[in-house]
């Protein structure tokens, strides 16, 4: 118990220190500037607020930042997904190119759930198939040569 007292005592000489550096630094800057302690303190106090402001203005423009770089990562994402998709289309040929992006249009229109690589694998299977050639092997049966 007499711990607690001395630490209470402590403690309560150490704020009146503090309090009296305090009332000492405004008298000094009321010198300083001649002007009264009151004035100085709401000085002070004002500064004090701006600081706090401009922190908080600081921090909305930070956030706001941030907003703008994850938008325009969202941006760099959907191109490089729609760059992959035209990569897929350079391998086709015209007709169906064509063919995919019609289909590809013609999905968005109607908000089918297909996506475009669909279109893509479509227009590549029936690509594949008008390149398949049927021959006749050593057998005499019929063969198809080429992609299926």
């Amino acid at each position: 118990m007499a711990n607690q007292k001395k630490k209470s005592a402590a403690l309560a000489r150490a704020r009146e220190a503090i309090l009296a550096k305090q009332q000492a630094t405004i008298a000094a800057l009321a010198d300083y500037e001649m002007l009264d302690p009151d004035t100085t303190r709401q000085g002070i106090n004002a500064t004090r607020d701006e600081t706090i402001a401009a922190a908080e203005a600081t921090h909305r423009r930070a956030i706001a930042d941030l907003d703008d770089k994850l938008a325009d990562i969202v941006v760099r994402l959907r191109d490089a997904a729609t760059a992959a998709e035209v990569t897929q289309l350079t391998g086709l040929s015209a007709r169906r190119q064509k063919d995919y992006l019609t289909r590809a249009a013609t999905n968005t229109a109607n908000n089918d759930h297909g996506s475009a690589t669909d279109s893509i694998n479509d227009a590549n299977s029936r690509d594949n198939v008008h390149h398949s050639v049927e021959m006749i092997n050593d057998d005499g049966a019929a063969e198809t040569v080429g992609h299926e």
